[in-house]
């Protein structure tokens, strides 16, 4: 899954002019918003029927893990004693480096509560090119789009229904995925306003991209994958939604800045640094 070197200039163009958390991305679906209904609503009447979508779940599932059996090898979890106390569901923020980046935290939360977390995504990725429209359509995702009343009506509803059945919901507050970038990103407030809304735990976590050395393609060597688990961040019943949003968003950042300047010895640096592009072949 590595990235068109395009989507490295855009990855620079965004840190020269301080847009952290716009896209990057270069062949994202365009749909109009009666599209984007369609498509979220295909998605829930595709679940209706019980029965056959498990059945094809369970056939994408083996799939994924066939197709991308050396990240499911490559994965270590540091930190799983942080979630001891978390047992009552929770929303998961994480840094959004990888179409595949949800592998390591759905490993995570398998072998600690034995069970698959859902996943929020942009509704447009349920349009994405065959095949990955249909592995999409099959996993435990919460649609988005950018639409008040959907978000307040139909979205909100759903995720804090899922947070109350003991859930365990991922969500990505640097909103846009930079493929194979190192550096955590801003925080934005959504996730943290969902947690404190829903009165639940913010478990935060951090990817660390290993370059392996290893030859991937003619571009990129093999990334191996440390999920760092860190402390996890309560809403304080004292405050208001929109403070515990601030607070949090800033103390989740605070701690992924953190676990990044430990793990790669230096200090965070949004210049752009061709280095900072996990796996990234140097040419000579």
């Amino acid at each position: 899954m590595n990235p068109d070197l395009k989507i490295i200039d855009n990855i620079k163009y965004n840190l020269d002019n301080n847009l952290l958390n716009d896209t990057v991305a270069i062949d994202d679906p365009i749909l109009t918003e009666e599209e984007i209904d369609k498509l979220i609503s295909k998605y829930y009447k595709l679940k209706e029927n019980k029965i056959k979508y498990n059945i094809d779940k369970k056939a994408v599932d083996t799939l994924v893990r066939t197709t991308c059996k050396y990240v499911y090898d490559s994965i270590e979890i540091v930190g799983l004693e942080n979630l001891d106390n978390i047992n009552e569901g929770a929303i998961i923020t994480g840094n959004h480096y990888s179409p595949v980046d949800t592998i390591p935290i759905k490993e995570a939360i398998l072998k600690k509560y034995n069970k698959e977390p859902y996943i929020v995504s942009l509704a447009s990725n349920l349009a994405l090119k065959a095949p990955l429209d249909y592995i999409i359509n099959h996993q435990n995702i919460l649609p988005i789009k950018d639409s008040i009343n959907y978000m307040n009506n139909e979205f909100k509803p759903r995720l804090f229904d899922l947070l109350n059945n003991k859930e365990y919901v991922i969500i990505y507050p640097e909103q846009q995925m930079w493929n194979n970038y190192r550096l955590p990103r801003p925080c934005k407030r959504g996730a943290y306003s969902f947690a404190a809304e829903a009165n639940k735990p913010i478990i935060s976590t951090f990817t660390e991209l290993i370059d392996t050395g290893i030859s991937d393609d003619d571009n990129f060597n093999k990334i191996k994958y440390r999920l760092h688990i860190l402390k996890p961040i309560y809403p304080d019943t004292n405050k208001s939604i929109r403070q515990n949003s601030i607070d949090m968003a800033k103390i989740d950042y605070d701690q992924k800045v953190k676990c990044y300047e430990e793990v790669y010895n230096t200090k965070l640096d949004y210049t752009f640094d061709i280095s900072n592009i996990a796996g990234l072949k140097k040419k000579d």
